[in-house]
């Protein structure tokens, strides 16, 4: 076994607290889109996800899960 590894997993509280979390971010980012005319919302969500892919292609970034 290799020591200067750790397998760290969430408390129930703890997967309750992401799952509460995921939630209120859904629900702000629908009240965001209300905010954004109905015409205009498809290229919005289009260019967002422009954004993460172009995120995900740099290596090293922030939220890189191939660094695991």
């Amino acid at each position: 076994m290799d020591r200067r590894r750790s397998i760290l997993t969430l408390t129930d509280g703890g997967k309750e607290l992401v799952e509460n979390i995921n939630r209120n971010m859904k629900a702000y980012t629908q009240e965001i889109l209300k905010h954004i005319q109905p015409e205009k919302r498809k290229a919005v969500l289009e260019s967002l996800g422009l954004l993460v892919e172009a995120m995900q292609e740099i290596k090293g970034g922030c939220c890189d899960a191939r660094q695991a």
